[in-house]
């Protein structure tokens, strides 16, 4: 009788690290999420010097900004957690936009309120960590 050796790419192995890598996209996306709440709108919407169009288009990218955060935790909590290869690449297009806020704010001279910058700093950093610990997950070949 012989035993069968389970290979080092096992789903299992492969996934260990979701569960709180999942949470720290959950982190990430609900703190994008009331950023148009807490910084945006408030600085904004109230500034008679824009004109319509320009609070058309706030108004659209909060909503989409939103949106973005609502599917990311459900990426970060289902598919992720159970080892969907496809879901760590939607969640480094989740990353990558929240880091845009650094050359944007940086080109543009203008962005998050300066005491912003430090949870929205850690966040990035938590966020990278745990795409780098769940990396095989998006680079193993099988899904």
């Amino acid at each position: 009788m012989e035993i069968e050796s389970r290979p080092t790419s096992d789903a299992s192995v492969r996934i260990r690290h979701t569960g709180w890598a999942s949470w720290v996209f959950v982190a990430m996306s609900v703190s994008f999420m009331m950023q148009p709440f807490t910084d945006a709108l408030p600085r904004h919407i109230p500034d008679t010097t824009w004109p319509a169009h320009a609070h058309f288009h706030l108004s659209v990218g909060l909503v989409n900004q939103f949106c973005l955060g609502v599917i990311t935790i459900l990426i970060a909590r289902i598919p992720f957690r159970r080892g969907e290869r496809w879901s760590w690449f939607a969640l480094v297009l989740s990353w990558l936009t929240l880091v845009s806020l650094v050359p944007s704010s940086a080109y543009f001279g203008s962005g998050p309120e300066p005491h912003l910058w430090y949870p929205v700093g850690g966040l990035m950093l938590a966020a990278f960590i745990a795409l780098s610990a769940t990396a095989p997950l998006g680079l193993s070949r099988r899904s």
